[in-house]
């Protein structure tokens, strides 16, 4: 590169760029030829020219990929720059999300460098412009997320998680089992790492979001995270091992893993929200048929007079269906059976990245399948009423039997 394109290029003279051209039409092609070169795209981005870097990446695209002789894209050198220039780095990401995938020094690409630094708004970028990004692994075998688990940065570990879950909910096919692809040294995955270096964040994220952990994975020395976590004797690393030997206990994680399995390997985000709304309207129209079941309940003065029910009377008690108990039976079986399966798809289908929510949302769900049952209980005819109160009754005593044996 002649003195007067890098002048150029560090103050940002875009009319010297192009007398730059005019003197020599063939300057920015011969750079290109070069396979490690420092561009003119380079030293913008190191000094901050955007409109500069911008109209270099119109003239000459494929600069945006060249490594320079110490092994760096111009992306990797806007992350390098001190302080960190925002736009810099999302202009580039915005004219070309590939970006994010052109691997540098030691096979880093920009996503690895940004999960070591534990950049959060530069990771949230890069994974919703370029999903894919998250495959990629350096000369070491790591990824983006063994990266961020190494230097200590769960956040960044989380954000890179639900980053995977949102790009298989969006199509992408990108397999969970890089969560536990291994580096070359060790054979270490990120349960291990976790351990070796006291994480129980990283535990938790794990385990909320994925069902089906190989938690016994060994490494090259035949050491599971748990032999790892116990051969720390001078560390306090009790919620360590406590999750990884009671993993089941610390959370519902199972309803969890089965709705992450249902929502990124077969549901996109729109059917989703599609089945979620018929889901709420079968909810919907199955509740109301506790609260105004078929042909009504039979109509009287809430200062009924039980003594005068008769064998002929017995059923037509204010508040109870008109039913009979055969017809009861049948339709609320039927009816209940279809609530039930449909508040199960909406657990299996619910967003599982807010624990907190989550628990919230089945509470609420649990308490309408209580309002459900207590209805129907207060509807049903007493022969049907009595029946069940009779099944509970014996339940309990059974129950109470066999803690009286033990």
């Amino acid at each position: 590169m002649n003195e007067m394109l890098r002048r150029a290029a560090e103050m940002g003279d875009i009319e010297m760029l192009y007398r730059s051209i005019h003197n020599d039409p063939c300057i920015l092609e011969r750079i290109d030829q070069q396979q490690f070169v420092e561009t003119p795209l380079h030293v913008a981005v190191s000094h901050d020219q955007i409109l500069f870097a911008m109209e270099i990446m119109m003239l000459k695209p494929s600069f945006a990929k060249k490594l320079n002789l110490d092994g760096f894209t111009p992306l990797h050198l806007a992350l390098q720059n001190r302080p960190q220039t925002t736009e810099m780095v999302n202009r580039l990401v915005r004219v070309d999300s590939d970006l994010v995938r052109v691997r540098g020094r030691e096979g880093k690409t920009p996503l690895h460098c940004v999960a070591e630094e534990g950049n959060l708004e530069f990771l949230k970028m890069f994974l919703s412009l370029c999903p894919l990004s998250i495959q990629d692994v350096t000369v070491n075998n790591e990824t983006a997320l063994f990266v961020a688990v190494r230097n200590g940065r769960p956040e960044a570990f989380e954000i890179l998680v639900q980053g995977l879950c949102s790009a298989r909910r969006r199509g992408y096919k990108i397999s969970s089992k890089i969560l536990m692809k291994c580096n070359d040294d060790e054979t270490n995955n990120v349960l291990h790492i976790a351990a070796l270096t006291n994480q129980p964040q990283v535990l938790k994220i794990v385990f909320s979001y994925f069902y089906g952990i190989k938690i016994n994975a060994k490494n090259r020395n035949g050491l599971t995270a748990l032999d790892i976590a116990n051969g720390q004797i001078h560390v306090n690393n009790r919620q360590v091992k406590n999750l990884l030997q009671n993993r089941w206990k610390v959370f519902p994680r199972i309803l969890n893993g089965f709705s992450d399995y249902f929502r990124t390997r077969y549901i996109t985000e729109e059917r989703r929200n599609l089945l979620l709304v018929v889901a709420v309207l079968i909810v919907t129209v199955t509740y109301q048929a506790a609260l105004s079941p078929p042909g009504g309940v039979w109509q009287g003065d809430m200062n009924f007079n039980m003594s005068k029910i008769t064998d002929n009377n017995s059923a037509q008690i204010p508040g109870k269906t008109v039913m009979s108990n055969m017809k009861f039976v049948t339709f609320y079986w039927v009816n209940t059976l279809i609530l039930f399966l449909t508040i199960i798809c909406i657990c299996l289908i619910l967003p599982g990245y807010d624990l907190f929510l989550n628990t919230y949302m089945y509470v609420l769900l649990f308490s309408v399948v209580m309002c459900y049952v207590h209805a129907l209980q207060f509807i049903a005819p007493p022969d049907i009423e009595n029946a069940v109160n009779l099944a509970f009754d014996h339940m309990l005593k059974c129950s109470r039997n066999k803690n009286k044996q033990k």
